[in-house]
């Protein structure tokens, strides 16, 4: 082998490893702050769930989920439901859990007054009790901490544009 073809190796090799280290830094700094997150993300979650359960007693009756998916739905948090809103809400949340989005309960079924936005009474008046079911895994009428984790964790990981404070 001649010097060129060897300083050019060697560089190569160089080159490969440093590039190698520098991708085994990014991983395990990748999955460190994904650690972070997802330690953040329980926590936030813990939050998120008393925030929801008014009467304190670790789990979310159909009521308080009613109240949950409104605000959570919300994202713009301006106390209403936008069109964009909806559309998004329906992507999201139905897909994931294999459950089908019954499209004549459109956007102007839950907005009453046609103002192009569903307020909180509109939408606890017109209100899919069928997602609040999926979401009762083990369908005793309430959903326990455990299966709002695991759903919440399955919406995160689903909800790519990160919409959704989960």
């Amino acid at each position: 082998m001649n010097t060129l073809n060897l300083l050019k190796s060697t560089a190569l090799t160089t080159a490969m490893i440093i590039s190698l280290g520098s991708t085994a830094v990014l991983a395990n700094n990748y999955m460190n702050e994904r650690q972070t997150n997802s330690q953040g993300m329980q926590q936030e979650k813990g939050q998120m769930f008393s925030q929801f359960d008014r009467d304190n007693d670790s789990r979310l009756n159909n009521n308080e989920f009613a109240t949950y998916t409104f605000y959570t739905l919300d994202y713009d948090d301006d106390n209403m439901i936008s069109d964009e809103e909806w559309d998004t809400y329906t992507n999201t949340w139905y897909e994931p859990i294999d459950l089908e989005y019954d499209d004549s309960v459109a956007f102007t079924t839950y907005d009453a007054n046609d103002n192009g936005y569903i307020e909180a009474n509109e939408y606890a008046s017109a209100y899919d009790t069928d997602l609040y079911s999926s979401w009762d895994m083990d369908n005793d009428g309430f959903i326990e901490v455990a299966e709002y984790n695991d759903l919440t964790t399955t919406y995160y990981n689903y909800d790519s544009n990160n919409v959704y404070v989960w």
